[in-house]
């Protein structure tokens, strides 16, 4: 792939390589990025609060440029209450200095991987809850999850 490429863009990309018969598909961009917001939440603990409660006391930084992988998920409404509908996207530098979740990014340039999910096992911890299965609010998880279209 071949910048500058917004996190929007790099989405479409995305979604445009995959297969649209897999609903779900883990992403990995081995590359050279600028403009990373990143941000961290505090280790939770049970009972387990909100996502919206939690990232607001969450830690966010930002850095000009660096190299390294982004790598992720895209999941779809249908996933809400085990996954985050959308894509869920972090960022670790070569050096490992430099880490978290992705609120936004440009790719310079990289290499794309796709692995299209046609199973997802997921464990859940004792006294977790779910939620209704496409009941996502998309605006709110937009929001949280650092703008822009989920999917």
């Amino acid at each position: 792939l071949e910048g500058p490429m917004p996190l929007e863009q790099l989405r479409a990309r995305i979604d445009a390589a995959a297969p649209s018969r897999s609903p779900v598909v883990a992403v990995r961009i081995d590359g050279r990025f600028t403009d990373l917001a990143l941000r961290s939440v505090e280790r939770q603990s049970p009972p387990y609060r909100p996502l919206g409660e939690v990232v607001a006391h969450q830690t966010e930084w930002r850095v000009a440029a660096a190299t390294g992988t982004l790598i992720g998920f895209r999941f779809p409404d249908a996933t809400a209450g085990v996954e985050v509908p959308g894509y869920h996207l972090h960022f670790l530098s070569d050096d490992r200095s430099v880490g978290g979740h992705v609120m936004d990014i440009t790719l310079v340039s990289g290499e794309l991987a796709i692995d299209p999910c046609d199973e997802l096992h997921v464990e859940l911890p004792d006294g977790v809850g779910l939620g209704v299965p496409g009941a996502a609010d998309r605006d709110e998880i937009a929001r949280l999850e650092g703008g822009g279209p989920t999917g």
